[in-house]
C-alpha cells in the first residue's frame, strides 16, 4: 500500500524533531517555538489523515457544497475501496472538489482511531489526548490570533509535547505509518526521537547547560567590546567581530540567539569601562566598552 501522505509527514515529523532538539540545546526563542508547534501540529495532522486512508475511513474528507451527493466525483469517492489509490489517481481539478477534515474533528476521532494502541498502551492515553487538545490551542493561537512573546509554550507545555512526542512516535510504529522498522538508521537519522521523558523541563536550564553558552561564558571572560545599544541584537553584534578571533567558526545566528535568551532569563550582567582621551589633533572624549559576564 502505498501513503500518499507520508511524504509530507515526515518532512514535518523531522522539523518538530529538529526544533525540539534546538529548544532542548537552549534555542528557545519564539522562532524556535513557533516552529516546533507549527511543525508538530502539521506532523500530527498529516500522520492521522494518513492512518484513516489506510483505513479507508470516509471521513478523512468531504465533497464540497455544490457537487451533488450522486454525483461526480462523490460517488466514486464514497465507493473507493483504496482511498490512498483514489487520491493518488484523482484529476486535480476533482481534487478541488474536496476538504480534508479540519484538526478539532480529528481531535475528536483520536480515542476511536486509536483505540487499539489504547488497549495496549492505556497508560499513553492521557498524555496523547492531552497534548493533542494543547497542539491545537498553541496552533490556533500562534496562527489565527494572539500569543505572548515570552509565554507562548511555556516550559510545561513544551515538556509535555516533548513528552507526547515520543509516545506518538510508538503510535507510529503500531501503525505501520514510518517507512522503517525499529531505531532510525542511515537517512532516517532525522526522525530519531528521544526515548527518555523529561522531567522538570526549565528553558533557563537548558541555556545555562547548553554547551555554547558555556563556551560563550569562558570566550567572553575579562574581554572588553565597544558598547553601541542596549538590545540583545547589539549586545551580539558588539561581541562578534572580536569572537571571530577566538572562533573562526563563530555563526552570528547562534550568537544572538544564544544572548537573547540570556537576557530574557537574566543571565548576561555587563559593567561599562570609560576610556578618556585628550589628544592634541582630535581633542578631548572618551570611549565607552563593556564587559559582558554570564551567570
Amino acid at each position: 500500500m502505498k501513503h500518499i501522505l507520508q511524504d509530507n509527514a515526515l518532512e514535518s515529523w523531522a522539523m518538530a524533531i529538529k526544533y525540539s532538539n534546538f529548544i532542548l540545546d537552549g534555542k528557545a526563542t519564539l522562532q524556535y517555538r513557533k516552529q516546533f508547534v507549527s511543525s508538530l501540529h502539521n506532523a500530527v495532522e498529516l500522520f492521522i489523515k494518513q492512518l484513516m486512508l489506510d483505513n479507508n475511513d470516509h471521513r478523512v474528507c468531504s465533497v464540497r457544497k455544490g457537487c451533488a451527493a450522486d454525483g461526480h466525483p462523490a460517488v466514486e469517492f464514497y465507493n473507493a475501496a483504496d482511498l490512498n489509490s483514489y487520491f493518488e489517481n484523482l484529476a486535480d481539478e476533482d481534487m478541488k472538489k474536496f476538504y480534508s477534515i479540519e484538526f478539532n474533528e480529528i481531535q475528536r476521532l483520536v480515542k476511536e482511531l486509536f483505540s487499539g494502541y489504547y488497549g495496549e498502551h492505556s497508560d499513553d492515553k492521557m498524555v496523547v489526548d492531552d497534548s493533542i487538545a494543547l497542539l491545537g490551542r498553541l496552533r490556533n493561537g500562534e496562527t489565527h490570533f494572539f500569543v505572548e512573546k515570552n509565554s507562548f509554550l511555556t516550559d510545561k507545555e513544551f515538556q509535555k509535547l516533548y513528552n507526547f512526542m515520543i509516545a506518538f512516535n510508538t503510535i507510529l510504529h503500531y501503525y505501520n505509518l514510518l517507512p522503517y522498522w525499529g531505531k532510525p538508521w542511515g537517512e532516517f537519522e532525522r526522525f530519531k526521537v528521544g526515548e527518555t521523558s523529561l522531567q522538570n523541563f526549565s528553558y533557563k536550564k537548558a541555556v545555562q547547560q547548553s554547551k555554547f553558552y558555556q563556551k560563550l561564558k569562558e570566550y567572553i571572560s575579562e574581554e572588553v567590546y565597544p558598547a553601541n545599544g542596549n538590545t540583545a541584537y547589539d549586545y551580539a553584534e558588539d561581541m562578534y567581530f572580536y569572537l571571530r578571533n577566538k572562533d573562526k567558526d563563530m555563526d552570528f545566528d547562534e550568537l544572538w540567539t544564544c544572548i537573547e535568551m540570556a537576557v530574557h532569563y537574566d543571565l548576561l550582567s555587563y559593567e561599562d569601562v570609560v576610556d578618556e582621551y585628550d589628544e592634541p589633533e582630535i581633542g578631548t572624549g572618551a570611549n565607552v566598552y563593556r564587559m559582558f559576564k554570564l551567570k
